[in-house]
């Protein structure tokens, strides 16, 4: 063979394994210059490169790191799951959450029993937190009367139960198999302001009267608000009639008074009902019944 086909030879041979290994390619095979049995030419043979060994394979595979599955929780547990945000918040004592109004929560303070507790462990901590508890189809919602500790009221036909409960017994709580959530009881909210409101303007029933001689007679209208805690006062300056039928007033505050007021000049002849809001949302289905049932 020539020498310069020789030297074309060996470049390419160099040139295949530096190329190889910079592209991050592994070396498919080898070129062995041989004799040629013909005088003064020089062949080449061509070996498979060899492969790694079974061991070495499953070594490489083991080596590779997967992530973890995680759901989309995170690393919560069952019973966290079930419970909501500002809750499981609470439950950490290192969160430093501010109790009360500021969190939406609704938190009293009361004495832990002596051990043993005479509750069962209804109060672990002393911290109770105002909740709702949904329970699963087909269990009872006194499944969770063990760990609660002042049940206030419960639905069966909602699956529902509202009540204190220990924040240290939440989690607890959420790993019966009953449970299928807990979530916090947000107190009602009022909407008035400073100002007399001129209902009777802005829906313009003064004309509605003058036209058409409707003034309310023969209706009964309920409301159902915070409170009427000057309710007297409206009657005495004659902004609400004597006979307001007033079928519960346990919260506090003047929403109602307010709201009262307004149906009354909007229509003076009407029958007027109130009940307070509740505390929940159970009180609150009650007090539509009982307008709805009892007097209307």
């Amino acid at each position: 063979m020539k020498p310069q086909i020789k030297i074309l030879i060996a470049v390419f041979v160099i040139c295949c394994l530096l190329i190889s290994p910079c592209m991050g390619l592994e070396p498919v095979s080898t070129v062995t210059p041989t004799q040629s049995p013909l005088p003064g030419i020089t062949t080449s043979t061509i070996s498979p490169a060899p492969t790694q060994s079974p061991e070495v394979q499953d070594n490489t595979s083991a080596s590779v790191v997967r992530p973890k599955a995680v759901d989309d929780n995170g690393d919560l547990t069952k019973g966290e799951e079930k419970i909501s945000t500002a809750l499981l918040l609470e439950t950490n004592e290192t969160s430093g959450n501010p109790q009360g109004s500021e969190t939406g929560l609704q938190i009293k303070t009361v004495p832990v029993p002596p051990a043993p507790a005479g509750d069962g462990g209804k109060i672990s901590s002393g911290k109770l937190v105002y909740v709702y508890i949904t329970t699963r189809p087909g269990y009872s919602t006194h499944c969770v009367d063990s760990l609660v500790a002042d049940v206030k009221n419960r639905n069966e036909d909602y699956h529902l139960v509202v009540g204190w409960a220990d924040v240290a017994n939440l989690e607890r709580i959420a790993e019966l198999d009953g449970v299928r959530n807990i979530r916090q009881v947000s107190p009602p909210r009022v909407h008035k302001g400073i100002n007399t409101t001129q209902g009777d303007i802005i829906h313009k029933t003064a004309s509605v009267r003058s036209t058409y001689g409707y003034t309310g007679a023969g209706m009964k209208i309920g409301i159902i608000s915070d409170g009427v805690n000057h309710l007297a006062d409206s009657q005495a300056t004659g902004d609400l009639p004597v006979n307001v039928h007033v079928m519960r007033d346990q919260s506090s505050g003047d929403e109602g008074t307010a709201m009262l007021e307004i149906v009354y000049n909007m229509v003076p002849d009407a029958e007027l009902y109130f009940h307070d809001s509740g505390n929940n949302i159970l009180e609150f289905n009650d007090a539509i019944a009982r307008l709805t049932v009892n007097p209307m």
